[in-house]
């Protein structure tokens, strides 16, 4: 990753835009398109991943509950997605990238498309292959091997803003799918981050780099994820993206909340922003839910 040009269009002039720690998010001064500085590098990344996903016990995988306050936060969100997917793709084979523990994954196996995830957490690999018995692979999306046009559908739910090379995974992407293929991607919806990173840091008791904990020594909470998230979105850039390797026709959709959680005064007003966003989309088509939802054919 090259932390001095744009990793859309290539642009070396830009402005910081947010600040955690020694990490940064500049906006380009070209196509807007906004990335984490400096890249924290694979190691480090590796070591926050595995510490955050790590079974507190080896055996904790196998257990049938394992999962079931993820389950039911997600569940709904992931039914939702595929409602839209089968308007588009009713059948065929279907790649995760980034699959996480497989709940997706499931859930598309049991509307009956043949599913297959990559992922390069080890636990949530092992989970996936011997507790689901699906087909999953170990690595670096970039660097694991498909066929061109292989797939039907590829999913990219809450990843695209992890990957190192950016261009390089929407390329591949549109490489392995099929003609009429479709990419189904959500990414946090960059400027609602921007705004409530800006009001929590107003409100000590939401403050996550003032509760002093740490993704790793020196790296705080923070609600624009440093550095886990590299890559930061809007609908304009997430469509330039998409739209310079190649696919064609872009429809955006509300994406699916998944149910609140945290403090009771949070909640509530969680659940209110939520039905308030709802309104607002179906009246202007303005998205402020937190995230973007875009289906893209090839």
């Amino acid at each position: 990753m090259n932390e001095d040009k744009c990793p859309l269009c290539g642009n070396k002039e830009g402005r910081v835009i947010f600040r955690s720690g020694k990490y940064s998010i500049r906006k380009c001064a070209g196509c807007t398109f906004m990335y984490t500085l400096p890249f924290p590098g694979s190691e480090t990344l590796r070591m926050i991943y595995e510490g955050l996903y790590k079974p507190q016990q080896e055996n904790d995988l196998y257990k049938p509950d394992f999962l079931k306050g993820y389950y039911r936060e997600g569940i709904e969100a992931f039914q939702e997605i595929l409602r839209y997917i089968v308007t588009k793709k009713t059948r065929g084979k279907l790649l995760e990238v980034g699959c996480n523990y497989g709940l997706f994954l499931q859930e598309a196996h049991r509307a009956g498309f043949e599913v297959c995830g990559v992922d390069i957490v080890n636990p949530m690999v092992r989970y996936v292959r011997e507790v689901l018995g699906l087909a999953v692979v170990q690595g670096r999306f970039e660097e694991v091997t498909f066929n061109c046009e292989e797939f039907d559908v590829v999913v990219m739910l809450d990843s695209l803003e992890h990957v190192e090379g950016l261009l390089t995974c929407a390329e591949k992407a549109y490489r392995i799918l099929k003609k009429d293929g479709i990419l189904v991607v959500t990414v946090p919806n960059t400027p609602v981050y921007l705004f409530k990173s800006r009001l929590i840091s107003l409100l000590p008791f939401w403050n996550y780099e003032k509760s002093g904990k740490e993704y790793i020594p020196g790296v705080p909470y923070n609600e624009m994820d440093l550095p886990l998230h590299l890559n930061h979105f809007t609908k304009k850039t997430l469509g330039s993206l998409l739209k310079k390797v190649g696919f064609g026709k872009l429809d955006f959709f509300l994406s699916p909340e998944k149910f609140p959680y945290g403090h009771t005064a949070r909640i509530n007003l969680r659940k209110k922003y939520i039905a308030f966003s709802k309104k607002l989309f179906a009246l202007t088509r303005i998205n402020i839910h937190s995230k973007l939802l875009v289906i893209a054919v090839k």
